[in-house]
């Protein structure tokens, strides 16, 4: 069926540098512009993400995780518009995340945690309004949140830790009425951890330790008390 996995069964032969050839050499004869999943896990595959991949327009899934992938995030991922799930998590790619990466309206999953991915969260990110699942994890990540990050409404699990993210927590963090994960562990992160957090229904794990946020006049919010805040470096706080 082209509208499946044309390469699933050859994808034990897809290793090192010639893996994209092979995975197209297997599916001569079927339509890959319908190609709708492509999924290679833990095949020890290197090389560059090919930007090649932008040819496929219906492609709902792609899932890279667990190789030795290097080189950037291309752009022109950015153009799979049906794309529903992208998880290149644990490999070895670097530079930022792509700025337009807000055109993926469509994405459900967004894995590309513990890479080598460096600068700051690009504001696009919050035009994912169907995200449910968000990981950035395990990266050289800095500046801040941004600050409408409140419009990812669909969101229920949020992972930005160990990273080297800065500034406040933004105050819209208040509108992810479906959150229920929260992870800001192991960054430079500072100011009083906004109240709105204790609006949201849902949120059962929260993870904030090893920060530099400040406690309030009453100390942090009441509705954190089973939260994980301790170890927080509180030597320029007020």
């Amino acid at each position: 069926n082209p509208e499946s996995l044309i390469g699933g069964m050859r994808a034990s032969d897809c290793y090192n540098t010639d893996w994209w050839d092979t995975f197209m050499d297997a599916s001569v004869g079927y339509e890959k512009s319908r190609l709708v999943e492509i999924t290679f896990l833990f095949k020890e595959l290197t090389s560059e993400i090919p930007t090649s991949l932008s040819g496929l327009e219906e492609l709902k899934i792609l899932r890279l995780e667990g190789n030795s992938l290097s080189g950037n995030i291309p752009d022109e991922l950015t153009t799979l518009e049906k794309l529903e799930v992208l998880r290149l998590n644990k490999n070895s790619l670097s530079g930022e995340i792509p700025s337009n990466i807000g055109l993926l309206t469509n994405l459900d999953s967004l894995w590309i945690n513990g890479n080598q991915l460096e600068g700051s969260l690009p504001q696009s990110l919050t035009n994912l309004t169907n995200l449910t699942n968000l990981r950035l994890d395990e990266n050289n990540l800095s500046g801040s949140i941004p600050e409408n990050i409140g419009n990812m409404s669909s969101l229920k699990y949020l992972r930005i830790d160990n990273n080297n993210l800065s500034g406040e927590i933004p105050e819209s963090i208040g509108n992810l009425i479906n959150l229920r994960r929260i992870y800001l562990l192991n960054n430079n992160m500072t100011g009083e951890i906004p109240e709105s957090l204790c609006n949201l229904p849902h949120l059962f794990w929260i993870y904030l330790h090893n920060n530099q946020f400040c406690p309030g006049i009453n100390g942090y919010p009441d509705c954190l008390l089973n939260a994980v805040i301790e170890q927080q470096n509180t030597i320029n706080c007020p």
